[in-house]
């Protein structure tokens, strides 16, 4: 997949360009028919399609109080759009100047830098230009002056419930993974580097990953049984027990901030500096402190045991 974060870098493409438009935090099911729709309309028409999106979330830089917490990193975003088979994505850098541009300037600007341009497909909830004033219907009215059209997709609803990452993130907050793989169409999953932790689990005999991830983690403190990928995607998933909190057993003062530690099952491997996916299965248990390093022990014992059956 090419990506590319200058608009201008399209203007030389002859093949006809098929583009779909929003943020995709998630990649989820209703993102996914979105692209999915984009990328066989291009091929109908031997063209290439193509993904229109932000390197930010529009809020980070207009109002960061109101910014949601996402549900994947940019890399794993990229990673998760290149699974779909998409050609090329065009990320644009976020910023005050650009939120401040009317709609019909914003979409003005990308008929003018991309000639090859024949549709566009967008979600029904899509917004676009200063304030969010742009709405489908009046993309549609801009596209049509330039013979371009628009395809608005409506949303798709599961047990109910209709997907959108908002509803994504209310269900992994409540620690629903369940809910939340079926609104996402695959298991829940973050993305993170191990980094040098306090070697407590290592001294404890259940050596840990510590994994610094550059999301804010939604779901609740506690153990969760969970597969990891380490590197490159198709290798080997490794079976694991996650620990989310900030280890009250440990933590005297009160001020360890949260943290992410993993234990790999029957494998003992240096992991510093690698990058891995986790999937995170189910919820275990709820962090507990324990009166000694002797009853923690125990306990781990128990998760291991009930991670397997899971796993």
């Amino acid at each position: 997949m090419e990506i590319i974060s200058d608009v201008t870098s399209l203007r030389n493409k002859r093949c006809p360009i098929v583009m779909a438009a929003g943020f995709f935090d998630g990649v989820h099911v209703g993102h996914s028919k979105v692209i999915l729709s984009t990328v066989a309309s291009a091929a109908s028409m031997g063209g290439k399609s193509w993904i229109f999106t932000f390197d930010s979330h529009p809020l980070r830089i207009i109002n960061p109080k109101l910014s949601p917490p996402l549900l994947t990193t940019l890399e794993q975003r990229l990673e998760l759009l290149r699974r779909l088979n998409v050609d090329g994505c065009l990320m644009i850098p976020f910023t005050k100047e650009l939120a401040k541009r009317k709609p019909e300037a914003f979409v003005g600007d990308l008929l003018k830098n991309i000639p090859a341009l024949k549709k566009i497909f967008v979600g029904h909830n899509w917004r676009f230009g200063r304030n969010g004033a742009g709405t489908p219907a009046m993309l549609s009215d801009i596209c049509r002056e330039s013979g371009i059209e628009v395809a608005v997709v409506g949303s798709i609803k599961k047990k109910g419930t209709v997907i959108s990452s908002t509803s994504i993130r209310t269900a992994v907050a409540k620690g629903d993974l369940r809910t939340a793989a079926t609104l996402l169409g695959r298991e829940y999953s973050f993305t993170g580097k191990v980094v040098k932790g306090r070697t407590i689990g290592r001294k404890l005999g259940y050596p840990t990953a510590n994994i610094d991830t550059g999301i804010e983690i939604l779901f609740p403190s506690g153990v969760y049984a969970v597969q990891v990928q380490v590197g490159a995607r198709g290798r080997k998933l490794l079976d694991g027990i996650l620990n989310y909190g900030t280890r009250p057993t440990f933590n005297k003062g009160g001020k360890d901030a949260l943290s992410l530690e993993i234990h790999l099952l029957d494998m003992n491997r240096d992991l510093y500096g690698k990058y891995m996916e986790v999937f995170v299965k189910a919820r275990i248990r709820g962090e507990k402190k324990f009166a000694s390093r002797e009853k923690l022990k125990c306990q781990i014992m128990k998760d291991i045991k009930e991670a397997k059956k899971i796993l």
